[in-house]
């Protein structure tokens, strides 16, 4: 069973899965000119110090599943229901390129 509620500053009030085909688009730096794309787990409500939000869930490095912070990096939320997964020439790579 998985729990957590706390991320920082930040309490995980609940959590529900998401739909397949959402996706999280990442640019590592911003710089970069590649996008990756990695699934939504689960949408959780967060609670902040001035206020609520519905943030995305997905799988990080660790293998931790956690909220995404808008802020930290150049994301975009993209719903892609045809969208299938190319397989990852690093092992052990969550994150995926998509054949649209």
């Amino acid at each position: 069973m998985f729990h957590f509620n706390e991320l920082g500053d930040v309490k995980i009030m609940s959590m529900t899965p998401a739909n397949p085909g959402w996706y999280l688009r990442v640019k590592e730096r911003s710089g970069d000119t590649e996008w990756w794309y990695m699934p939504v787990a689960c949408w959780a409500l967060c609670r902040f110090d001035d206020g609520d939000m519905m943030l995305p869930c997905v799988v990080n490095d660790n293998g931790t599943l956690t909220p995404n912070d808008p802020d930290s990096n150049p994301c975009d939320l993209v719903y892609l229901p045809n969208a299938r997964p190319l397989e990852s020439p690093v092992f052990g790579d969550i994150c995926c390129q998509l054949e649209k």
